[in-house]
């Protein structure tokens, strides 16, 4: 999640860690190792994603319950690409 010039982390684990960089210079950095930007403001690492949501405008629920919202392009681009993950 994205914060100005600071990007949040939350991790697996429950923890999160703030760093000084924006979402932008993350995502350069995560974007090979499969990391994918869904928001403007959140980039997720797509092998957590548990199900698509199409309702309420649209949102990814990770691993850990975390409801992540998704643009229609993205969540649309999701579906295509993750076929296998449960659907609503």
């Amino acid at each position: 999640m994205a914060d100005a010039s600071y990007t949040r982390f939350y991790l697996n684990n429950g923890q999160s860690m703030l760093i000084c960089r924006t979402l932008k210079e993350v995502e350069q950095a995560l974007e090979p190792n499969g990391f994918v930007r869904v928001h403007h403001s959140h980039l997720i690492n797509p092998a957590y994603i548990r199900k698509i949501v199409r309702q309420d405008g649209g949102y990814v629920q990770m691993g850990d319950s975390a409801r992540v919202p998704v643009t229609r392009p993205k969540r649309d681009w999701l579906i295509e690409r993750f076929a296998t993950i449960d659907r609503e």
